[in-house]
């Protein structure tokens, strides 16, 4: 708690901690904006005297504005990830200071360890196994809550640093995307200890009951992956997006593809949503079209 959660570690030593931070800095800035920011405007420039471009219609108002962000908001980014650290590190220090706990000797297992001792109607050989699974998920909770926190402050003094050069990339349309990613993963994950102190707050009052605390412990540990199903938060271009490729947009199409499979017994049509795969499937719905399959290997035989 004292390094996970402590505002003066969670968000105020974020932004500028250390020699080392500015060392590395101005180390990746400036050795990569003013080259990036030439190849985005000269790219920027080209679509700006073209009538037409691979983008579509050019709205020159549109590309002026964002070469005008490309250039000015790397220069000033680092001014604005610190105006959100103090702005949400203001707010979290609020509830930090006020709640009544002491965060950092508060969530102790002592007072939940007596509760399972004193179980009405439990063999004493019962409530051996129930101190074992209990003391199992205390430390599998509390060891993944740390590490998630300490994670989490990593990842924001590395987007700190990426960000300025990211950020030029809003001269470029579709690229911008990236950009915008970035900023929203900073955001996101600046904001989730809000929900994390509020389950380790519950954690601490509910000691006298092993199981709820339990449950608050594995809710905090896990908020940033139950934010990213309640509010799509890390989803595509998030942490869970980074990892494994897969937007939450994707799931939901294959989910609801396997479920009408199934409704309408069309088993290839299942299989292939399953997948992410397409088998061709007569339009008739009475299962595979078998001429499209020899159409296709016909094809393929000629390529060959």
């Amino acid at each position: 708690m004292q390094y996970g959660l402590n505002p003066t570690y969670s968000f105020f030593s974020i932004i500028g901690g250390s020699p080392a931070y500015f060392a590395i800095y101005n180390l990746v800035f400036g050795a990569s904006y003013l080259i990036i920011t030439e190849i985005a405007l000269i790219v920027m420039a080209t679509a700006f005297l073209s009538i037409n471009s691979v983008w579509g219609p050019i709205n020159r108002l549109n590309i002026l504005i964002r070469m005008s962000l490309a250039v000015v908001l790397p220069l000033f980014t680092i001014q604005v990830l610190a105006v959100i650290m103090y702005v949400t590190g203001s707010g979290f220090s609020f509830i930090w200071n006020n709640a009544g706990i002491n965060w950092s000797t508060a969530l102790a297992y002592t007072s939940s360890m007596s509760s399972i001792s004193q179980v009405s109607g439990a063999a004493p050989s019962y409530l051996s196994i129930m101190q074992f699974f209990f003391l199992s998920g205390y430390f599998l909770a509390t060891t993944s809550l740390i590490v998630t926190l300490e994670l989490r402050q990593a990842l924001l003094i590395v987007l700190s640093i990426l960000l300025p050069v990211f950020s030029i990339l809003f001269a470029i349309p579709k690229v911008d995307e990236y950009a915008k990613r970035m900023w929203k993963l900073f955001i996101e994950t600046a904001i989730f200890p809000f929900f994390t102190i509020i389950a380790v707050y519950f954690a601490i009052e509910s000691s006298g009951n092993f199981l709820l605390q339990l449950a608050f412990l594995i809710f905090a540990a896990s908020s940033p992956f139950v934010i990213v199903s309640s509010f799509r938060i890390f989803s595509s271009s998030s942490l869970l997006g980074l990892a494994n490729g897969i937007s939450m947009q994707d799931t939901i199409g294959r989910i609801e593809g396997t479920a009408s499979g199934i409704a309408s017994l069309d088993v290839a049509g299942t299989l292939g949503s399953v997948s992410g795969m397409h088998m061709p499937v007569s339009g008739s719905g009475r299962g595979i079209d078998w001429n499209e399959l020899y159409r296709r290997d016909l094809d393929y035989r000629k390529d060959f």
